[in-house]
C-alpha cells in the first residue's frame, strides 16, 4: 500500500526547497559580471546593474617613491567598492587583485643568464596597501616564493634593461571596516582572527 504524504509535510518540503533556491540565488547575486572601467590608476569591474564594484588591478609607474596603494571607498561615479578581486558569475573564474605595470617582459626565472636579449636584475618593492571601510572580500594570489613569475613586476629602464621587482605588502586597514582589521602590517579576518592569505607580507611573524 502506498502512503500519501500529509499536506503538512508537503508544505515543509516546499518551504525547504524555496529556502535552498533563495540561498543559491543570493550566493550568485554578488557577482561582478558587468563592465570593466578605469578609475584613476585602478581597473574596476562592476556588477551588471552597477550597484557595486571591485578593484582588479592597480597600475604602478615603476617609481619607488610611489608605493602607496589606497583602495577608494567608491568609484569616481559614486559606486561602492566592496571587493579586491571577486567572482565573475555562476561557474565563472574568480578574479584576483594584482599590481601591474605597462611593461610586458616574458618571465624566464630568476637566473639572469636566461635572458639572452636584455640585461635583467632583480629587486624587491614593498607597497603600503590601504584598505578602505567598504571592502568585504580580498582575493589576491601573491606569495614569498621566489621562483613564481606572478610574484614579480617587470619595470623597463631608460637604457632598455629590466628590473623584476618581487612584490611585498604592508597592510593598513580602515578602523571602520567591519570585515577586516590590520595588525603589524598584516590583514586579518575580524570574525575568525585568521590572517588573510594570498598577500605576500614583509615577514611571517
Amino acid at each position: 500500500m502506498v502512503k500519501r504524504g500529509s499536506p503538512k509535510s508537503g508544505k515543509y518540503l516546499f518551504s525547504f526547497l524555496t529556502m535552498i533556491l533563495m540561498a543559491a540565488v543570493l550566493a550568485g547575486c554578488h557577482a561582478y559580471d558587468g563592465l570593466y572601467e578605469q578609475n584613476g590608476d585602478f581597473t574596476v569591474k562592476y556588477n551588471q546593474q552597477k550597484q557595486f564594484a571591485t578593484v582588479v588591478e592597480w597600475k604602478w609607474d615603476g617609481d619607488l617613491g610611489n608605493t602607496v596603494i589606497e583602495i577608494p571607498d567608491e568609484t569616481d561615479d559614486g559606486v561602492v567598492i566592496d571587493g579586491m578581486g571577486g567572482v565573475l558569475g555562476s561557474n565563472a573564474p574568480r578574479l584576483v587583485f594584482f599590481v601591474k605595470t605597462g611593461d610586458e617582459v616574458e618571465w624566464k626565472g630568476t637566473d639572469p643568464a636566461n635572458y639572452k636579449d636584455v640585461n635583467v636584475s632583480f629587486d624587491e618593492v614593498v607597497f603600503t596597501l590601504k584598505i578602505g571601510k567598504n571592502v568585504e572580500k580580498v582575493w589576491m594570489s601573491y606569495s614569498s616564493e621566489e621562483s613564481q613569475g606572478k610574484n614579480y613586476i617587470p619595470v623597463v629602464q631608460e637604457d632598455g634593461s629590466v628590473i623584476f621587482y618581487h612584490v611585498f605588502f604592508e597592510v593598513e586597514c580602515s578602523t571602520e571596516n567591519k570585515k577586516y582589521y590590520s595588525k603589524n602590517g598584516k590583514l586579518y579576518d575580524t570574525k575568525s582572527n585568521s590572517k588573510v592569505e594570498g598577500i605576500s607580507y614583509t615577514s611571517d611573524s
